[in-house]
């Protein structure tokens, strides 16, 4: 049977095999859940719209939350009422750990935390050209003291992938294990079960579930290196970028996004509305919903054994670890950033 062939990220792939082909594929990563969580994301700012946004997502069947967090305070009034320990909570922001310690340790449920500490260094670095503390040692050991002090459910080592989304898929795998594996030397590998990896879903379909697959994929190896074959990842799906429309056309693109971020193996999907009205809003939890209950879309790897993805996924664990492997010759990837270097 003579292959077909088709090209996405630089990869030109068979899109039909003979008989006697295979492609040989590895072990991924674990996910930490078995069920897959629909994150609406809420701005912080104004704590009290943001408590009445939260509440009313929970109400409507979302089932984590993430605040753009300002103030470490504003915690205590933005988390009143909701059960942590059943929903996720994720923050992203400038934290002090300690803070976030005081505002929530009175919290009933606060021991049994779970979520994302999502704090990036690296992602800061590259896009602000400053570290959180100013320094790289300073937001090192400032994630080291959020992985002592805050609970044990909090994923404390987070990498931000799909901030190289306009790169392609390749360079958010790359640069989301590069930069787990950068915190990870610093506080240790006995904390990767506390890893965190966003990632974000293009138009390319096959692509965007194939660079989930890969990551998974991908860091698994770099476990099972570091004896440490049983810790779990938690993969974050964010559907595309894309400018405000009213056009109803673009909810099939959002679609398509969110259902290759679930064959692909995320474990939260963040779908994002097509524009800032209130419907576009409902619109998108809806679609989140529909995948999770409606489908019956339950298989941790449904699409394993296709020809085509699996060699996709064996292509990009190769393309991104050659990129890990020029960074780490070069010193590294945070120190790359540190001294303002191109990475790409």
């Amino acid at each position: 049977m003579k292959a077909s062939h088709i090209t996405s990220d630089g990869i030109d792939l068979p899109a039909t095999s003979g008989a006697a082909d295979s492609v040989q594929r590895g072990p991924s990563a674990a996910r930490p859940f078995s069920q897959r969580h629909s994150v609406v994301a809420i701005d912080g700012g104004d704590v009290k719209q943001a408590t009445i946004a939260s509440q009313s997502a929970l109400q409507n069947g979302a089932t984590s939350l993430l605040f753009w967090l300002h103030r470490e305070e504003d915690l205590t009034a933005l988390t009143q009422g909701i059960r942590i320990d059943i929903a996720p909570v994720h923050l992203v922001g400038n934290m002090d750990p300690l803070k976030v310690k005081m505002a929530m340790d009175k919290h009933p449920n606060y021991q049994a935390w779970h979520g994302g500490f999502i704090m990036d260094p690296a992602e800061n670095r590259q896009r602000t050209q400053q570290w959180f503390t100013q320094t790289l040692q300073g937001d090192m050991d400032r994630l080291a003291q959020a992985c002592e002090i805050l609970p044990s459910g909090l994923r404390c080592i987070t990498s931000n992938g799909n901030s190289q989304s306009k790169h392609g898929h390749v360079a958010q795998i790359a640069f989301a294990a590069a930069s787990l594996e950068a915190q990870l030397q610093h506080v240790g590998w006995h904390h990767a079960n506390r890893c965190m990896m966003i990632l974000q879903a293009s138009d390319d379909y096959l692509g965007s579930i194939a660079m989930v697959q890969a990551a998974r994929e991908l860091w698994q190896s770099m476990l099972i290196k570091h004896q440490q074959a049983n810790a779990s990842l938690w993969v974050a799906g964010f559907t595309a970028d894309r400018d405000a429309s009213d056009d109803a056309a673009n909810l099939i693109d959002t679609g398509m996004n969110l259902q290759a971020l679930w064959l692909g193996g995320c474990d939260e999907l963040l779908n994002q509305p097509i524009n800032l009205s209130p419907e576009a809003g409902h619109w998108a939890l809806e679609q989140q919903l529909v995948l999770a209950n409606e489908t019956d879309l339950k298989d941790d790897e449904p699409l394993r054994g296709s020809y085509t993805l699996d060699a996709w996924t064996a292509q990009m664990v190769n393309m991104a670890t050659e990129h890990m492997d020029r960074w780490e010759q070069a010193g590294g990837l945070v120190k790359l950033l540190d001294k303002d270097s191109s990475i790409w």
